[in-house]
Formats: C-alpha cells, sequence, structure tokens
C-alpha cells in the first residue's frame, strides 16, 4: 500500500534484494531521501522525476 503514503519524505529499501524500485514510489510525492543500496538495481523508473528527490 506505498502508494497511499503521499507524504511520505523518506524511504528506506535497502538489503531486499530488489532488482528494481517500486512503481507505486512515483505517487510518494513529498519523497526527498531514497536509500536503497545492498540490492540489485539496474534502473531507476520514474523515481527520479520526483519533484523532491535529491
Amino acid at each position: 500500500k506505498l502508494s497511499k503514503l503521499e507524504v511520505l519524505e523518506e524511504l528506506n529499501l535497502s538489503g531486499n534484494k530488489l532488482k528494481t524500485i517500486p512503481s507505486t514510489v512515483s505517487s510518494c510525492k513529498r519523497l526527498h531521501t531514497l536509500i536503497a543500496h545492498s540490492n540489485h538495481i539496474s534502473v531507476f523508473p520514474e523515481v527520479l522525476s520526483l519533484p523532491e528527490i535529491k
């Protein structure tokens, strides 16, 4: 239910063996910090277009 967290500002997805960032993260319009180390991510989708992301 990540798409319901519109006011989420920080998200730590580290160490989950993810191959992609869930597309629902893009609905978190206030997200400014995404930590995703220790995964197998090769492509960052629309998450990079979030207005507050650093």
